[in-house]
């Protein structure tokens, strides 16, 4: 299984939803925040199926990327 860590750089809301878009890497994608109502721009979160599942503490930005889950269970807040 694999999931993405990246920084949230925009909060949004799409049609009653609360909605992120998250650096990756050098990439843009979009999660649904909607387990996250305290996250804020600048917070690394982790996603798997487009949606953000928890905040991640302790991860340099230089090293935010695709990664299985067994690389960060224990980083999860």
């Amino acid at each position: 299984m694999h999931f993405l860590m990246g920084e949230l750089v925009e909060i949004y809301e799409e049609n009653g939803v609360r909605v992120g878009k998250v650096r990756v890497g050098g990439s843009i994608t979009r999660a649904v925040l909607a387990f996250l109502p305290e996250a804020r721009v600048g917070d690394t979160v982790f996603i798997h199926a487009g949606i953000a599942l928890a905040k991640i503490s302790g991860v340099p930005s230089a090293s935010l990327h695709r990664v299985d889950r067994e690389d960060c269970v224990d980083r999860v807040d």
